[in-house]
């Protein structure tokens, strides 16, 4: 696992990208790669199925609480999760 540190992050443009590019390229913002894949992965999957808008919803709302920890300097890991049930799907995180 990487700490990360991205004291630039501005919440609310994550929280923007995440809520309307698939839920994922805010986190790409503040370098979370393997939640953006999940966050793409997730939300074409669960579209087929039609809940797909949720994953973008939550993934805004993570995305602007970790980049609000950034903006005041903090260090994070490259798997952090501010909603912490998160960390319990599949490909959120690093097995």
């Amino acid at each position: 696992m990487v700490d990360i540190t991205v004291p630039d992050a501005n919440p609310i443009v994550v929280a923007i990208l995440n809520w309307f590019f698939l839920g994922c390229v805010g986190y790409l913002v503040i370098e979370q790669k393997q939640k953006a894949l999940a966050g793409a992965i997730y939300t074409i999957v669960l579209s087929a199925i039609g809940i797909g808008f949720f994953i973008p919803v939550v993934a805004a709302v993570d995305g602007y609480q970790v980049a609000a920890k950034l903006s005041q300097g903090e260090t994070v890991d490259s798997h952090y999760c501010a909603i912490k049930w998160l960390t319990y799907l599949p490909l959120w995180r690093e097995l």
